[in-house]
Protein backbone atom coordinates (compact mmCIF):
# COMPACT_ATOMS: atom_id res chain seq x y z
CA UNK A 1 0.00 0.00 0.00
CA UNK A 2 1.46 3.37 -0.90
CA UNK A 3 0.23 5.76 1.81
CA UNK A 4 1.61 8.58 -0.49
CA UNK A 5 -0.66 7.95 -3.15
CA UNK A 6 -3.27 10.75 -4.52
CA UNK A 7 -5.47 8.23 -5.77
CA UNK A 8 -8.75 8.23 -3.61
CA UNK A 9 -11.67 5.20 -3.19
CA UNK A 10 -14.74 6.98 -3.89
CA UNK A 11 -16.84 5.97 -0.56
CA UNK A 12 -20.33 8.01 -0.49
CA UNK A 13 -21.56 6.01 2.76
CA UNK A 14 -25.04 4.49 2.42
CA UNK A 15 -27.96 5.68 4.05
CA UNK A 16 -29.48 2.92 7.26
CA UNK A 17 -32.53 3.05 9.73
CA UNK A 18 -32.82 0.35 12.19
CA UNK A 19 -29.44 -0.52 13.67
CA UNK A 20 -28.61 -2.47 16.58
CA UNK A 21 -26.03 -1.75 19.45
CA UNK A 22 -24.63 -3.54 21.98
CA UNK A 23 -23.41 -2.01 25.78
CA UNK A 24 -21.46 -2.86 28.52
CA UNK A 25 -24.02 -0.76 30.73
CA UNK A 26 -28.07 0.02 30.47
CA UNK A 27 -29.25 2.63 28.70
CA UNK A 28 -32.70 4.05 28.53
CA UNK A 29 -35.12 4.51 25.56
CA UNK A 30 -34.25 7.79 24.09
CA UNK A 31 -31.24 7.94 25.25
CA UNK A 32 -28.05 9.28 22.83
CA UNK A 33 -25.62 7.77 22.42
CA UNK A 34 -22.36 9.67 21.04
CA UNK A 35 -19.83 8.56 19.30
CA UNK A 36 -16.00 8.42 20.09
CA UNK A 37 -16.74 6.20 23.36
CA UNK A 38 -14.07 3.59 21.79
CA UNK A 39 -11.63 6.60 21.37
CA UNK A 40 -12.21 7.45 25.00
CA UNK A 41 -11.43 4.51 26.48
CA UNK A 42 -7.68 4.82 25.37
CA UNK A 43 -7.75 7.78 26.86
CA UNK A 44 -7.86 5.55 30.59
CA UNK A 45 -5.47 3.27 29.18
CA UNK A 46 -2.78 2.15 31.77
CA UNK A 47 0.51 0.55 31.23
CA UNK A 48 0.14 -3.18 32.49
CA UNK A 49 2.88 -5.05 31.29
CA UNK A 50 2.70 -7.76 33.93
CA UNK A 51 0.01 -9.29 32.42
CA UNK A 52 -1.40 -10.74 28.96
CA UNK A 53 -4.41 -8.40 28.82
CA UNK A 54 -2.64 -5.13 30.16
CA UNK A 55 0.71 -5.97 27.56
CA UNK A 56 -1.72 -6.83 24.64
CA UNK A 57 -3.82 -3.71 24.94
CA UNK A 58 -0.26 -1.52 24.33
CA UNK A 59 -0.18 -3.25 21.05
CA UNK A 60 -4.16 -2.63 20.22
CA UNK A 61 -3.24 0.82 20.92
CA UNK A 62 -0.34 1.01 18.44
CA UNK A 63 -2.10 -1.13 15.92
CA UNK A 64 -5.19 1.19 16.09
CA UNK A 65 -3.25 4.36 15.85
CA UNK A 66 -1.68 3.31 12.58
CA UNK A 67 -5.54 2.07 11.24
CA UNK A 68 -6.37 5.50 11.98
CA UNK A 69 -2.86 6.67 9.73
CA UNK A 70 -4.38 4.97 7.04
CA UNK A 71 -7.44 6.51 7.23
CA UNK A 72 -6.19 9.31 7.16
CA UNK A 73 -3.85 8.71 4.19
CA UNK A 74 -6.05 6.81 1.96
CA UNK A 75 -9.95 7.44 3.39
CA UNK A 76 -10.09 10.50 4.60
CA UNK A 77 -13.74 11.05 4.07
CA UNK A 78 -14.75 8.30 6.48
CA UNK A 79 -15.29 8.54 10.09
CA UNK A 80 -12.18 7.88 12.23
CA UNK A 81 -12.58 4.71 14.58
CA UNK A 82 -11.89 6.59 17.25
CA UNK A 83 -14.51 9.30 17.46
CA UNK A 84 -17.50 7.45 15.22
CA UNK A 85 -20.60 5.39 16.50
CA UNK A 86 -20.51 1.87 15.93
CA UNK A 87 -23.34 -0.26 15.23
CA UNK A 88 -24.50 -3.30 13.75
CA UNK A 89 -26.74 -3.50 10.57
CA UNK A 90 -28.71 -6.29 11.87
CA UNK A 91 -30.16 -7.90 15.04
CA UNK A 92 -28.18 -11.21 14.40
CA UNK A 93 -24.68 -10.43 13.60
CA UNK A 94 -25.48 -7.97 17.05
CA UNK A 95 -26.11 -11.55 19.03
CA UNK A 96 -23.41 -13.38 17.14
CA UNK A 97 -21.02 -11.11 18.47
CA UNK A 98 -22.42 -11.20 22.21
CA UNK A 99 -22.38 -15.24 22.34
CA UNK A 100 -19.21 -16.27 24.81
CA UNK A 101 -18.57 -12.41 25.81
CA UNK A 102 -16.24 -12.22 29.17
CA UNK A 103 -18.75 -9.33 30.30
CA UNK A 104 -22.38 -8.80 30.52
CA UNK A 105 -23.70 -6.98 27.63
CA UNK A 106 -27.08 -5.17 26.47
CA UNK A 107 -28.54 -5.56 23.22
CA UNK A 108 -30.31 -2.55 21.93
CA UNK A 109 -32.47 -1.46 18.84
CA UNK A 110 -31.08 2.17 17.82
CA UNK A 111 -31.50 4.38 14.72
CA UNK A 112 -28.99 7.45 13.45
CA UNK A 113 -29.88 10.84 14.93
CA UNK A 114 -28.81 12.24 12.19
CA UNK A 115 -29.75 10.58 9.39
CA UNK A 116 -28.12 12.79 6.92
CA UNK A 117 -24.67 11.68 8.02
CA UNK A 118 -23.49 8.40 5.98
CA UNK A 119 -23.11 4.87 7.01
CA UNK A 120 -20.08 2.71 6.34
CA UNK A 121 -20.42 -1.34 6.38
CA UNK A 122 -16.77 -2.43 7.23
CA UNK A 123 -15.61 -5.86 8.20
CA UNK A 124 -14.89 -5.91 11.97
CA UNK A 125 -13.57 -9.58 11.42
CA UNK A 126 -10.35 -7.68 9.96
CA UNK A 127 -9.98 -5.69 13.34
CA UNK A 128 -9.83 -8.84 15.34
CA UNK A 129 -6.75 -9.41 17.32
CA UNK A 130 -5.85 -12.40 15.91
CA UNK A 131 -5.90 -10.77 12.53
CA UNK A 132 -4.12 -7.77 13.41
CA UNK A 133 -1.82 -8.85 15.54
CA UNK A 134 -0.08 -12.42 14.00
CA UNK A 135 2.72 -13.91 16.12
CA UNK A 136 5.70 -14.01 13.58
CA UNK A 137 5.31 -11.30 10.93
CA UNK A 138 6.69 -7.50 10.87
CA UNK A 139 3.71 -5.89 12.97
CA UNK A 140 3.17 -2.27 11.46
CA UNK A 141 3.20 -3.38 8.19
CA UNK A 142 1.17 -6.33 8.28
CA UNK A 143 -1.23 -3.73 10.37
CA UNK A 144 -1.15 -1.20 7.35
CA UNK A 145 -2.25 -4.04 4.78
CA UNK A 146 -4.83 -4.63 7.26
CA UNK A 147 -6.25 -1.72 7.43
CA UNK A 148 -6.48 -0.87 4.31
CA UNK A 149 -8.46 -3.84 3.81
CA UNK A 150 -10.85 -2.76 6.55
CA UNK A 151 -11.07 0.82 4.89
CA UNK A 152 -11.95 -0.77 2.17
CA UNK A 153 -14.14 -3.90 2.61
CA UNK A 154 -18.06 -3.69 2.75
CA UNK A 155 -19.07 -6.00 5.30
CA UNK A 156 -17.64 -10.16 6.15
CA UNK A 157 -18.84 -12.30 8.91
CA UNK A 158 -19.52 -9.77 11.34
CA UNK A 159 -20.03 -6.56 9.62
CA UNK A 160 -19.91 -3.51 11.52
CA UNK A 161 -21.60 0.20 10.64
CA UNK A 162 -19.64 3.07 11.71
CA UNK A 163 -21.25 6.74 11.27
CA UNK A 164 -20.52 9.72 12.43
CA UNK A 165 -23.87 10.40 13.66
CA UNK A 166 -24.92 9.98 17.09
CA UNK A 167 -27.30 6.78 17.81
CA UNK A 168 -30.67 6.87 19.82
CA UNK A 169 -31.79 4.06 21.72
CA UNK A 170 -35.03 3.05 20.54
CA UNK A 171 -35.94 -0.45 22.30
CA UNK A 172 -34.29 -2.81 24.41
CA UNK A 173 -33.89 -6.30 22.98
CA UNK A 174 -34.19 -9.23 25.81
CA UNK A 175 -30.65 -11.22 25.90
CA UNK A 176 -30.19 -14.22 27.97
CA UNK A 177 -26.73 -13.12 29.01
CA UNK A 178 -24.81 -16.61 30.46
CA UNK A 179 -22.14 -14.96 31.93
CA UNK A 180 -21.27 -15.00 35.36
CA UNK A 181 -18.64 -12.86 37.03
CA UNK A 182 -16.16 -14.88 38.90
CA UNK A 183 -17.29 -15.67 42.81
CA UNK A 184 -20.76 -15.00 42.40
CA UNK A 185 -23.56 -17.57 43.22
CA UNK A 186 -27.15 -17.70 42.44
CA UNK A 187 -29.54 -14.93 42.04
Amino acid sequence: MDLDSDEQPDLSGERMTNLFFTARRSHNVGEILGGGNFGRGYDQYVLDTWTSGGAESGWRMASEMIVETVRLARYPTMPSRLTCSYAYPNEQVARSTMTGSQVPLYLYEVELVDPSKPCYTLSRDLMSVANRMPRGVPFAPHVRVVADQYWSSTGGTYPEVITESPLRVVRHLPWRNTWVPTGAGPH
